[in-house]
C-alpha cells in the first residue's frame, strides 16, 4: 500500500476535480480515455468531495468515516496517476476502468454512510422528543 502526502487532501482533491473538468471539455482526443468515462469519473468524485466535506468534522470521531475518506483519497491519487501517465505517453496498460469501478464503489458506501448518519440522527430525534414529552 503507497502512502500519499496527506496535507491537504481536500485541496488536492480540487485540483484534481479542476483537471478533470478542463480534461473534460477539451475536443482534444490526446488520451485513451473516452470523455464519457472521464465524465462519470468526475460526477462520481464530485459527490465523494461533497461528502468528505461534510463530514471533515466527524471523520476523527468514526472509524468508518476515516477508512472511507483515506480510500477516497487514494482512489484520487489513482486518477491522478492514471491520467498523468496517459498524457505523458507512459505505455503501461491503463487501469482507468479499475479506478472508475473502486470510485463507483465507493460513492455507494458513502451513500450508504450518509443515510446510515442521517437515520441514526433522525431516531436521536425523535427518541429525545419522545424522552423530553411531559407526561
Amino acid at each position: 500500500s503507497l502512502s500519499f502526502p496527506r496535507t491537504n487532501e481536500l485541496g488536492c482533491l480540487d485540483f484534481l476535480l479542476e483537471a478533470l473538468k478542463e480534461l473534460a471539455s477539451s475536443t482534444a482526443d490526446s488520451i485513451d480515455f473516452p470523455n464519457d468515462q472521464i465524465c462519470t469519473i468526475l460526477e462520481d468524485l464530485v459527490f465523494l468531495r461533497s461528502f468528505l466535506g461534510n463530514i471533515v468534522e466527524q471523520r476523527n470521531q468514526n472509524g468508518k468515516l476515516q477508512e472511507l475518506w483515506s480510500r477516497v483519497v487514494k482512489v484520487a491519487y489513482s486518477v491522478e496517476f492514471e491520467i498523468d501517465s496517459a498524457l505523458v505517453g507512459d505505455q503501461h496498460e491503463h487501469s482507468l476502468d479499475a479506478v472508475a469501478g473502486d470510485i463507483k464503489h465507493t460513492k455507494i458506501e458513502a451513500e450508504e454512510i450518509y443515510n446510515s448518519i442521517r437515520y441514526d440522527n433522525e431516531t436521536q430525534g425523535v427518541t429525545k422528543t419522545t424522552i423530553n414529552m411531559p407526561s
